[in-house]
């Protein structure tokens, strides 16, 4: 029971939510039920959507981190998702350059999937068009559970941004009173 999503009216980010959605509701109701029936199936799925998600300039991966949902996160890893794929490499207008899922996990507070992507190779030094990085947006928010787990793993404590405020991770959870 595919999604045609070309056939989707939404434009942009209207649209990767909707699908994000779908698939998200695709996997939980149809493929978890069936997985062992239908894995290639739901594996052939999840990769075109993958495909098409990519073109503009995103990943299903980085749209699950975002919300969270990890059992899809391990299901896309276990297909051969790309865990360090950057948003808008092909279409910087999409959802800003240069992010990845484990920036975006961070960035929303998402503890379970931090711990999947780092452990599944997620760099944890990226930086974004602004050379921010996971550490930075999890010690913004006050996130310490995902500033331990991105430190275990070797997040550099001293890069310096380029955006306007040049704050460290630590100028930042200072600044926002979080120890």
């Amino acid at each position: 029971m595919p999604i045609e999503i070309e056939n989707a009216k939404d434009k942009g980010e209207e649209k990767a939510k909707l699908l994000a959605h779908l698939i998200c509701k695709f996997y939980a109701g149809i493929c978890s039920e069936h997985f062992s029936e239908n894995k290639e199936s739901c594996t052939k799925s999840l990769r075109r959507y993958d495909e098409v998600l990519s073109r503009q300039g995103n990943s299903l991966l980085y749209i699950s981190a975002y919300h969270g949902q990890t059992n899809l996160i391990k299901t896309m890893i276990e297909i051969g998702a790309y865990v360090n794929f950057r948003t808008g490499e092909l279409d910087s207008t999409t959802f800003g350059k240069g992010w990845t899922p484990l920036m975006i996990a961070a960035a929303e507070g998402h503890s379970e999937t931090v711990a999947i992507l780092i452990e599944n190779g997620a760099d944890v030094n990226a930086s974004n068009e602004y050379d921010r990085t996971a550490l930075m947006f999890a010690a913004n928010y006050g996130y310490t559970n995902i500033v331990d787990k991105l430190l275990i793993s070797g997040a550099d404590v001293n890069t310096i941004p380029t955006d306007k405020t040049g704050w460290t991770a630590l100028i930042a959870a200072a600044y926002n009173g979080h120890h």
